[in-house]
Formats: C-alpha cells, structure tokens, sequence
C-alpha cells in the first residue's frame, strides 16, 4: 500500500468535513482537528512529490461527485490550488462510469494500474468516490547484473518453495540486525539518493507476523554502518487492492460513510441532500527488477557519511523467505509498503536452512590445519 497517498486523499476530505465527522477522520487519519493547519500542512508536502532528473515521483488524487450535487467553489479552489487534485461531477449509473475512473488511472500509472474499479462497485447510492494514483520509477545506484540472476528455492515456509529468479549483487549497503525481531535489515538506495528501498527479513519464514505484528519498530531500522554485503533478492511484482472503509470505520470513522456525515463545507446549498463516502480506493503494483524499481499506487542519509565496518567475509543478506519491504524518501518518509510472500511456480518439498555465503565456505576451506 502506499500510507503517503492515502494521507492526502483523507486530508483533502477531512477538508470538505465538518462537526463530528471531521473530528472521527482526524483521529482515525493522525490529523490535527484544524482545517486551516491541515490544508497548509499538506499544501507544503505536495510539491516535494516530483520527479527529478535521476528518478520519477508522481502523485495524483481524484474526487468523482455525483452530478446532482454542486461542489462549493471555495472547497474546489482548496482541492485544485493546495492539494493540486482534480473535482468531477459524474452518473455513478451511467454504463461507463468505472471505465471513465480507470483511464484516470491508468493515465496516471503509466498503465501499471487496470481495472481499479468495477462498474459493480457503482449503484445509485453511490454518491463519492476518492481515488488516488501513485507512480515511482528509480534505478539502483548499483545495478545487479542480469547475468548474475538465476533460478533459486524461495521458501514459503520451512518445508515448502518455490523457485524463483533471484538477483545478486556485492557492495557497500546500510545493514542491520535486530536481535529481538530477530530480523535483518538492508537498505539499497536508488541513483539521487533521495528514495531508497529498505528490506525487513525475517531470520525464519514464519517469523514474518512477528514483522507485521511490530511495524512501528520495521519502519524505524537502526541502521548504524556500511557494510560489504553479498546480497540476494527475488525479482518481483506484487499487486495489491485495498478498500478503506471498514479500515477507517475500525479506527472509528464511521460518520464519514453514513447518512448522517457532514460534508457541508464541500456542498453547496443547492444540492439535494447530505453526501457520505462510498468508498477510498486503493490498487499498488511494485515490479522489482536488476535496473530498479516500478512502484505504482499510487530515505537515504548521502553514503558517504556512514561509517564503514570492518565485517568478516561470511556477511550475506539472501532475501530467500518471505520479508516486508518499504520505499522511503529522505523527506517524505514512507511512501510505499509491501509484503511479498510467493512468487508464481510449483510448490516443491524441502527444508529450509539459513543460507551460508559460498565465498566465506571457500575462505574456511584454504585455512591451513598444520598451524
């Protein structure tokens, strides 16, 4: 998922809100209870959300309203002018609604992004829709090579794998082992240094709910050296669609999606009868492969200011089980988050042992045993 995008999307409805409805999406979303602060923070935020020469970094957030129903101009000046998003009125009926909110998409994803919304996901109560798009395309400051990938066992858990195309890689990265997670981490930074991608690997396969279960702290790695790392990580697409409203009800936000929510600073007077939220949606593609990463949905410190380490040669970080991976931007934050659990194949039957790096084998191997 991408938290960074969803942010701006409940921002830019938190600002149409109002009287308890503003007040659950400010709990529910981490905002602060003012519109005035809330705009001005975002308004800031936006335009850091741009390409630059070494990577691509698009945003882009839609509001679909039903066409019986009139947007007040000032909230339209707010959603154009501050949160740099787009206002349509549209037939949630009509037959080529859902197509019409895909090519948005689409467009916006550079294609990664299909299919969003279904016209079955539409029906005469649909009143609002928000959706948001998301692109990131960067390129490893290292590359791995092509030659170097080759089909390796990826573990779905300590007796079952799969094998899977798995790049490998030798330099200097941000590592770090937490003991209690009992996890590795690794960063691995895109040309510009301003996003990087972070890998959480669990020390065995089942460990990967305690990950999820501690994301507070996954998020938050203690990176503390450079270290020379052999490194190997599965080429890789995950696709993933969420729907937020029973998330943003669980957190307390239920007014929002009821006939009771306020949205009166987003209507005008004219319009026939109280709005609710039909749905946020949202559908993330991240493809992974030796140049870099594609990131649909929708940070760094410069190397050379790390201290390195004098590590033995045996360092190794194989991503060959399931881990959590995380885009991060040296300003923003996280941006994109993910899991990546499987990749497509035949299931085969083996065990699972923590892997050992060939070259630190060959090193104990010409050790002298007369000495």
């Amino acid at each position: 998922m991408c938290p960074l995008s969803v942010e701006i999307v409940l921002a830019m409805v938190f600002s149409g809100a109002g009287g308890k409805t503003a007040k659950q999406l400010s709990l529910a979303a981490h905002l602060p209870n003012d519109h005035e602060e809330v705009v001005e923070m975002f308004s800031e935020l936006i335009p850091q959300l741009e390409s630059s020469d070494k990577y691509t970094f698009e945003s882009a957030n839609k509001i679909y309203v039903q066409n019986t129903y009139k947007i007040q101009k000032q909230y339209n000046d707010i959603v154009v002018n501050k949160f740099k998003s787009e206002i349509e009125s549209i037939d949630f009926v009509s037959h080529n609604a859902a197509s019409n909110m895909n090519e948005w998409v689409e467009k916006k994803t550079h294609n990664k992004i299909t299919n969003l919304i279904n016209q079955d996901d539409l029906d005469e109560d649909s009143r609002l829709m928000i959706l948001n798009a998301m692109y990131f395309k960067g390129e490893w400051i290292k590359g791995f090579k092509e030659s170097n990938t080759e089909p390796k066992p990826f573990f779905l858990n300590s007796t079952h794998y799969i094998d899977t195309d798995m790049m490998s890689n030798k330099g200097s990265y941000k590592y770090y082992e937490d003991t209690e997670l009992k996890a590795k981490f690794l960063e691995i930074p895109y040309k510009g240094n301003d996003v990087s991608m972070i890998i959480a690997l669990p020390d065995k396969p089942e460990d990967i709910n305690t990950l999820e279960n501690n994301m507070d702290i996954v998020l938050k790695p203690k990176f503390q050296h450079l270290v020379n790392i052999n490194i190997r990580i599965p080429k890789f697409e995950v696709k993933e669609s969420i729907k937020f409203k029973k998330i943003l009800q669980s957190l307390g936000a239920v007014l929002p999606f009821e006939d009771g929510a306020n949205f009166n600073a987003m209507l005008s007077a004219e319009s026939p009868e109280q709005l609710k939220i039909a749905e946020i949606v949202q559908k993330a593609v991240i493809e992974v492969d030796e140049k870099g990463t594609v990131a649909a949905a929708s940070s760094a410190a410069q190397m050379q200011n790390w201290r390195a380490a004098k590590i033995l040669p045996d360092t190794y970080f194989y991503a060959d089980h399931p881990f959590i991976f995380f885009l991060k931007h040296k300003t923003l934050g996280v941006t994109f988050i993910g899991r990546y659990s499987a990749p497509k194949g035949i299931i085969q039957t083996g065990k699972y042992e923590a892997p050992v790096d060939p070259e630190f084998e060959n090193l104990k191997v010409q050790i002298p045993t007369d000495i």
